[in-house]
């Protein structure tokens, strides 16, 4: 759903942004939608960068479009966008930044993913299980939310044997299971954020390192808290992502590949020579500080309104925008991609609301769900399948 930025006031328009999934989602080429992104003059309306764009020579511009809230005003795929309509900030320059008593570190390598396999986290299971094996004196804390459903939680053990839960089950001994601190709550009655962000941070913050396995990110946010808060990095060196070329080096990270052994060896020399230096850390906190991001973004937007003759009057919304400009809440994700009439209700609901909008939680009674009707279901499935026949073919002439 839009993610409000500034309430429209008078003759000044409010300013909302989509997540690319929105954008690039069929919803958005719908007639009536584009019909009400052209000619309303009520918002002005930019969109998120929150995934890997490497691969796109060009990034699809529309005229509606006012702003793109982007990685890098330099990045490739983004030359043929006008310069006035790029902003280089985006969800992950709007931390809450800490600054935490130094302490020596409590654990060598914290693990914050998801139990999916984009997110490679069996990979990540067993270089843990590796890692001990070679130090049954590392400490390690694992992050992995429980999205599971009831039907999932029981038959985990037949249709998930390289998921998440089977493998800490199965391949972990009890030894090593004493040497890792697990927090894995069910989403479902503690929300998808089980832990406050002062206190995720703190737990980042007593970590040598932060390590990820995916290799297709957008700017991966707890890599950028680690840095924010004196951590180092371990990620895949195929990792499809523009944080490395931007904020990543081998002086604050580890660069892993699919070999265990190897990257395990890599994991434990780094961990004997860790030393973070405190400039580098400031550094990161005043790039990635909501504080710094917010009064930047009211500049840009000042610029752009009276590039267009507008006065720039309303009450702004600017906090929590790590999550929200991803569409994430507590109680569920906010991205609107299937229902026409889900996308207008926001904006009869934004303007009946007004000033005692707080955040997209507290926005609805029940909890938001936007599910494809069963004809979108279907090509849905059918697209993917055919992506994963054309992909089996390219394989068969390869090989």
């Amino acid at each position: 759903m839009p993610c409000l930025l500034k309430l429209p006031f008078g003759n000044s328009p409010g300013i909302v942004t989509f997540n690319t999934s929105e954008y690039f989602s069929n919803l958005f080429k719908k007639k009536k939608i584009i019909h009400f992104l052209k000619e309303n003059k009520k918002w002005i309306f930019g969109v998120n960068l929150s995934g890997s764009y490497e691969r796109l020579k060009y990034f699809p511009d529309q005229d509606w479009l006012s702003f793109i809230m982007c990685y890098s005003l330099s990045s490739s795929y983004l030359k043929n966008i006008d310069a006035k309509k790029k902003i280089d900030l985006c969800y992950i320059n709007f931390l809450e930044i800490y600054d935490f008593q130094k302490v020596k570190k409590y654990w060598d390598i914290c693990i914050i993913s998801r139990d999916a396999k984009i997110k490679r986290i069996s990979y990540t299971v067993k270089l843990v299980e590796n890692l001990l094996k070679k130090n049954k004196n590392l400490k390690i804390l694992i992050i992995v939310p429980d999205s599971r459903s009831l039907f999932q939680k029981i038959s985990y053990k037949i249709f998930s044997r390289e998921g998440y839960f089977s493998l800490v089950e199965n391949l972990l001994t009890n030894d090593q299971k004493k040497n890792i601190d697990f927090i894995s709550c069910d989403t479902k009655i503690f929300g998808n954020h089980t832990l406050s962000k002062k206190t995720l941070y703190k737990f980042i913050s007593e970590s040598k390192y932060v390590m990820i396995n995916s290799k297709k990110e957008g700017i991966n946010r707890a890599i950028i808290e680690g840095l924010c808060h004196g951590s180092k990095a371990i990620v895949h060196s195929d990792l499809e992502s523009e944080i490395n070329a931007l904020y990543l080096d081998i002086e604050n990270t580890i660069f892993i590949d699919d070999d265990l052994e190897r990257s395990s060896i890599k994991i434990l020399n780094g961990l004997r020579k860790f030393n973070v230096k405190p400039e580098h850390i400031n550094k990161h906190k005043n790039h990635f500080s909501n504080i710094n991001s917010k009064e930047k973004i009211k500049i840009y937007f000042r610029n752009l309104f009276q590039s267009h003759l507008l006065k720039i009057n309303g009450k702004w919304y600017l906090d929590n925008l790590d999550q929200r400009l991803c569409n994430h809440g507590n109680r569920g994700l906010y991205s609107i991609m299937y229902s026409q009439k889900l996308f207008f209700e926001w904006f009869e609901k934004i303007e009946k609301m007004n000033e005692s909008f707080i955040d997209e939680d507290h926005m609805y009674k029940n909890i938001f769900v936007d599910k494809p009707n069963i004809f979108q279901f279907f090509s849905i499935v059918l697209n993917k399948n055919m992506s994963y026949f054309k992909n089996m073919i390219k394989n068969i002439i390869k090989f």
